[in-house]
């Protein structure tokens, strides 16, 4: 029997009245018809429904095991959380690339830390650029400045580095190194030590030069004020005002000799500020041949 007569058959069976035998090939003749899969495709169906069956089940345990270990949960998963603001990270954060933000912040009452095998760099732009490495920091910027949070924005700034100039606007700059501070040139108002400590200005190798605008005031509060120069010391004002006691040694009499101990003498002056000593009964006057004042 051919498909298509097979089909009829299974057809016209439809119709027939229960108890009723099909006739086959238009007979009174019976013959049984068998409709399905069988055999070898039946067992390769059911093994791909089977293995269908397996892949769907290795899949999602998978999928909730990858939930559970990366803490999946409405926020974000783990301690990464997605809010209105940005990007929230609850502990530690390990960037294998490069990190652009606009800002970071700590949790309130937690300190912000930066941690890098080798270097951590920040740049804005093209002309600043903050690098902290194993043993140094650098920075480079045009202008570097330090403000404290409770200035005002008229205040001047804290510590103001240019190009080729260094400012201080702090009230007191302390140095408390044991070997001072070493600088070229330094304007400030005023200049003192600490209480238990004396104030030393020294050129070891060239000459100190100090100027006042409208006036220079040298004197301690404690002990004595001592002014030693290998060469000349000059004083050049209008007004010298000294208040106490001043102690000069090594002036010669007016004649070369060196004073004798124990006597008194008068200070005298030569024109370009030279100071030399005579008799406490005689005069300042020089000699034609005396060379004290070259």
């Amino acid at each position: 029997m051919s498909r298509n007569a097979q089909y009829d058959v299974a057809l016209r069976g439809m119709d027939q009245p229960d108890g009723e035998d099909l006739p086959a090939n238009g007979s009174g003749d019976k013959e049984d018809v068998a409709i399905g899969i069988y055999g070898w495709r039946k067992r390769f169906l059911y093994c791909c429904v089977l293995l269908l069956v397996i892949v769907i089940i290795v899949n999602l345990a998978l999928t909730i095991w990858m939930l559970v270990i990366l803490e999946f949960s409405y926020n974000g998963p783990g301690k990464l959380n997605f809010i209105d603001s940005g990007i929230q990270i609850e502990g530690d954060a390990q960037f294998l690339g490069e990190l652009e933000v606009s800002s970071i912040l700590s949790a309130q009452g937690s300190n912000l830390l930066l941690r890098s095998q080798k270097q951590v760099s920040i740049e804005v732009g093209s002309l600043s650029q903050f690098e902290v490495g194993e043993d140094s920091v650098n920075v480079t910027s045009q202008q570097f400045s330090v403000r404290s949070p409770t200035q005002i924005q008229s205040e001047p700034d804290l510590l103001s580095v240019y190009n080729n100039e260094v400012k201080v606007g702090a009230d007191t700059l302390d140095v408390t190194g044991g070997r001072g501070m070493t600088v070229n040139k330094l304007e400030t108002s005023a200049i003192s030590s600490l209480a238990s400590n004396d104030l030393q200005l020294s050129a070891p190798s060239g000459q100190v030069e100090i100027f006042g605008a409208q006036g220079l005031m040298i004197g301690s509060s404690v002990g004595s004020v001592d002014l030693r120069a290998n060469g000349d010391l000059e004083i050049t004002s209008q007004t010298i005002s000294l208040d106490g006691d001043v102690y000069v040694t090594g002036l010669l009499l007016k004649d070369g000799r060196q004073p004798e101990p124990n006597e008194s003498y008068q200070v005298c002056i030569c024109s370009n500020g030279k100071l030399y000593l005579a008799d406490s009964a005689g005069n300042c006057n020089l000699s034609i041949t005396s060379s004290i004042c070259t």
